[in-house]
């Protein structure tokens, strides 16, 4: 859980702040919450979802990882067999409900295409050089 802090400090994602400093903090819930609007009923509390909605709970579980590492729905498709159509709406409904992973990811995305790599320390200058930045896997989301 120790990536799931560091993305909500770099993100400063206003739900992932809220979650670890007063919330219940936990982010299977929260994620599940975020990623399946349709499913889980706006008005649930997150400390309820692990008893209520466990299937969901459970798919939240891969989805985290998968975004909190820089996938996207292509990658949801590609890790999980998930329909691109379900997929595609997984990964929006996450960004909607997670607005600063989506900017900092955007960011992201955006250096790696500019520089060929992501800064990952700007006091200390330490990069993450991507050298296939090219990828068709890194494509931009608006």
């Amino acid at each position: 859980m120790q990536e799931s802090r560091l993305l909500a400090s770099v993100t400063n994602d206003p739900a992932l702040i809220e979650l670890y400093t007063t919330g219940c903090g936990d982010l299977h819930s929260l994620t599940a919450y975020m990623s399946f609007p349709d499913i889980i009923p706006r008005d649930t509390k997150i400390e309820d979802i692990v008893k209520l909605y466990k299937e969901a709970r459970q798919e939240a579980k891969s989805i985290e990882f998968c975004i909190g590492y820089g996938g996207t729905d292509a990658t949801m498709v590609a890790n999980n067999g998930l329909e691109p159509s379900k997929a595609k709406k997984i990964y929006d409904d996450y960004m909607k409900g997670f607005p600063g992973v989506k900017k900092y990811q955007d960011y992201c995305r955006k250096a790696v295409i500019r520089d060929g790599y992501i800064l990952m320390n700007p006091i200390t200058g330490h990069r993450c050089h991507i050298p296939d930045w090219e990828n068709k896997y890194l494509p931009i989301r608006n």
